[in-house]
């Protein structure tokens, strides 16, 4: 399954004149929202231009004019998106709110009340089970003893 894709229609793809042979692929790509694949005809890998930035990606030519669809990665990449967070820095942030990046973080002067359903009896839960793939990582990983 490909997540995210750059989306040709079989309308627009003969019009931007591209030389190129189209290779097929076995790729699924699925709708939002959607229970069945789109039905992929192949992929063309050319360079994506815009402003002086390019980009190499791939785009998959799906039957009909249902529309064209760039995908946020070669969006990012030829900088029709930007990501902006303005000009806080990690550093500008905790010297704003030094008192929230410094001591132990206790609630103090506060007393929490569990509502407990005394007629529930309490169950141990199994711990969840490592992913077979991820395994011997976590295997590889020297233990920790906890106190």
């Amino acid at each position: 399954m490909v997540w995210k894709v750059n989306i040709l229609d079989q309308d627009v793809f003969p019009k931007l004149n591209l030389n190129r042979p189209v290779i097929p692929t076995k790729t699924q790509i699925m709708p939002y929202n959607g229970s069945s694949p789109l039905p992929v005809q192949g992929k063309i890998t050319v360079h994506a231009e815009h402003n002086g930035k390019q980009t190499l990606a791939d785009f998959y030519i799906i039957p009909g004019s249902g529309g064209c669809l760039l995908s946020w990665d070669t969006s990012t990449k030829l900088r029709l998106i930007d990501i902006v967070c303005g000009d806080k820095t990690e550093e500008n942030i905790q010297g704003e709110y030094a008192d929230l990046f410094s001591g132990l973080g206790q609630l103090k002067d506060f007393q929490v009340k569990l509502h407990i359903d005394e007629t529930i009896n309490p169950v141990a839960q199994p711990h969840r089970r490592i992913p077979f793939l991820l395994r011997k990582q976590v295997e590889a990983q020297p233990t920790q003893r906890v106190e």
